[in-house]
């Protein structure tokens, strides 16, 4: 029983993490683009192209990435439960 805890405790941890790591590129995106609007009011739709499509080409494979640690790791974590549940009877 104490095991299944750490694990569990452990996948969180890791789950908060990755979501923190992937929220960083969102936030600098946003300051970016508030920068960009104040600086260049008149050029505003040019900037933001340039400014998506320098995110997304530099970003792509970090998304992908976490995307994917994410998704097995919440994977492990519902089998983890389910496999609790049944023993647990």
């Amino acid at each position: 029983m104490i095991y299944c805890i750490a694990i569990l405790y452990r996948l969180n941890q890791e789950l908060k993490f990755l979501y923190k790591k992937k929220h960083k590129p969102n936030e600098r995106l946003h300051r970016a683009n508030l920068e960009s609007a104040s600086q260049w009011q008149g050029m505003w739709l040019c900037v933001v192209i340039s400014i998506n499509m320098k995110f997304y080409n530099t970003n792509d494979n970090l998304y992908d990435k976490c995307n994917k640690k994410l998704g097995n790791l919440c994977n492990l974590k519902t089998k983890h439960k389910k496999n609790n549940k049944y023993t647990n009877k």
